[in-house]
């Protein structure tokens, strides 16, 4: 047993020859059988399973591009009252929201299901690959036409159409690709289509084995096809990644070995790629996948380095221990970022963690000449955070990005409700940052910022953050401050905001900067603000259970708003992951 040749790329433009079908030791009744339709014809079941494939992967994302066509034009400086008043946009827009941001509560300790809208997008992929792969018949040959083993019909279709997944696997894993570049939907939001593509074909490529075993063992060939067949061998040796790569990306399983998940995601993603380029051994049009693989891979790879050259490699961060579960970086720098976008930092220390990254949200916004003050606040756990937080002075970094952010400007909306907890403080600390500068010169002209965290220490250092922001603007700033280890609520003075304007100083009065106990009343906040007349936006960056409340009550206000029984024209919600 030995493997075949490997043909080279010469012998794609070559893959025709194979579709030159003969029924060469075929019956008359075999032959009219094989042809009579292309549904289970293995000279073409390429083209119809592996382009029926990426035919439905390019009909999704041009979708999508269509509707970010449409929401950024809602959130531009020119169109965005054209878009908002066009006729029925209001209506659809708060129909499509209140399906796709709902969210459900599983059983107790079990978590929180994909967002409505997710699981419709999941369960499509689900519905097509399954009536492409069962819908046709037969599943095997009949015995009574076919009497020598041939390629059964359902492993054939189910093996196309897993390898046309692949290009897509790696567009939607990479940090820069065409998705995001169309669709606007950052890469750690697309990392649950990649798992859920990622089962997909991995069920796929057991209903493209499993076929092969039944015939095997039902026509007593099963010993010798183990002995002899090297495609059975490499298909058993593609199988073995690939069931570790879906396994290991199981959600408890992936969160409590992160570390040890990353590290060996890639080395099994490279062993899955290679055993399944041997097992293809060009067969058919199966060497253009891998090349679409490979761009796609490649021009990822290289946008990612570009990136960081530009970004440059003499950047160092100030490291400040706000508390003992608190860390606080300053990194000088030129460079340029929106509202709410991550960086990803290699620190380079002299230890294994120089070898990695981790995404981490800024804090501030860049200044609009000369050196930025880039704040990073981050939690401390185990691992590098911990031993940066026994480090004195700075560290280099390498950051790569940005990343992820807000799309189109939030400042665009009437009134904005920024909503966090715990280090999601971040996000919507950044987003503060933004409308502050732009104060009233833009459509904005009231921001409500709610944040909740575990104790009033952990607070202090937000507080000052938000407090100062609201003294040196003249936008409308309302803080509410909730902390859960409070047995009462306790509210300070009134604060008083001061700005300057065409030289004079014009003074704004802040109402009271109430710090309460317990948990938020978040859908009162957001029932608050949608009873009045405008649009809103809202964003929120937090746990999940703060999401899943967040969600669902904007998801509700929706309906009113389709109703047209509120005063809010518009409800435009953005979510940021707490953790991927």
């Amino acid at each position: 047993m030995s493997p075949p040749g490997l043909g080279p790329v010469t012998a794609l433009a070559t893959y025709t020859d194979m579709r030159d079908m003969a029924c060469d030791g075929m019956t008359d009744a075999q032959c009219d059988y094989y042809t009579s339709t292309p549904w289970h014809n293995w000279y073409v079941a390429d083209l119809y399973f592996g382009q029926a494939t990426i035919a439905f992967f390019c009909a999704a994302i041009g979708f999508f591009a269509v509707l970010n066509v449409l929401h950024r034009g809602r959130q531009s400086r020119i169109n965005a009252l054209v878009v908002l008043y066009l006729p029925g946009y209001t209506y659809f827009a708060a129909l499509f929201r209140s399906v796709a941001y709902r969210r459900f509560r599983l059983r107790p300790k079990s978590g929180y299901s994909l967002t409505l809208g997710e699981t419709i997008i999941v369960c499509s992929m689900i519905i097509f690959f399954s009536a492409m792969a069962l819908g046709p018949k037969p599943y095997y040959w009949p015995k009574d036409l076919f009497q020598d083993a041939m390629s059964p019909p359902m492993a054939t279709r189910c093996g196309w159409m897993a390898i046309a997944i692949l290009p897509f696997q790696v567009l939607l894993a990479t940090k820069w690709n065409f998705i995001t570049v169309l669709t606007g939907v950052s890469h750690e939001k697309l990392q649950v289509y990649h798992r859920w593509s990622g089962w997909i074909m991995y069920v796929l490529a057991l209903m493209h084995t499993f076929p092969f075993i039944i015939q095997d063992i039902q026509t007593g060939t099963m010993e010798e096809e183990w002995a002899t067949d090297w495609f059975v061998w490499s298909g058993v040796l593609a199988l073995v990644p690939q069931t570790f790569l879906v396994t290991a990306s199981i959600g408890c399983i992936r969160n409590r070995f992160y570390e040890t998940f990353k590290s060996l995601h890639l080395i099994m993603a490279a062993f899955f790629i290679v055993a399944l380029f041997l097992h293809c051994d060009f067969t058919l049009t199966s060497g253009w996948y891998f090349v679409g693989f490979a761009v796609t891979y490649a021009v990822s790879w290289l946008f990612r380095w570009a990136i960081a050259f530009k970004n440059g490699f003499g950047h160092r961060a100030d490291i400040e221990v706000l508390d003992d579960r608190m860390l606080r970086l300053s990194i000088p720098t030129k460079l340029k970022w929106k509202p709410g976008q991550h960086y990803f930092v290699r620190f380079l220390t002299k230890d294994i963690h120089a070898f990695t990254s981790h995404p981490f949200t800024v804090a501030t916004v860049p200044s609009k000449a000369g050196v930025s003050s880039m704040e990073i606040y981050m939690r401390m756990h185990g691992g590098m955070t911990a031993k940066l937080g026994r480090r004195d002075g700075s560290v280099g970094v390498l950051l790569d990005g940005p990343y992820g952010g807000l799309t189109g400007d939030i400042a665009m909306f009437d009134r904005v409700l920024l909503i966090g907890g715990g280090s999601g403080g971040s996000f919507i600390l950044s987003v503060l940052q933004h409308l502050a500068q732009q104060g009233k010169t833009s459509t904005c002209h009231a921001v409500t910022v709610v944040y909740s965290c575990r104790s009033l220490e952990s607070a202090n250092w937000f507080s000052s953050a938000f407090t100062e922001l609201a003294n040196s603007t003249d936008l409308p700033i309302t803080i509410h401050f909730h902390v859960s280890s409070l047995a009462v609520g306790v509210s300070t003075p009134t604060l008083s905001s001061t700005s300057s304007k065409g030289g004079e100083k014009a003074a704004s009065v802040l109402p009271a900067l109430s710090i309460g106990h317990g948990r938020p009343d978040v859908p009162g906040h957001i029932r608050e603000l949608t009873d009045l007349f405008g649009t809103l936006g809202v964003v929120v960056c937090g746990p999940k259970e703060l999401d899943y409340d967040v969600r669902n009550t904007v998801a509700a206000e929706q309906l009113k708003i389709a109703k047209g029984t509120v005063g809010c024209e518009e409800c435009y919600l953005h979510s940021e992951a707490f953790g991927w």
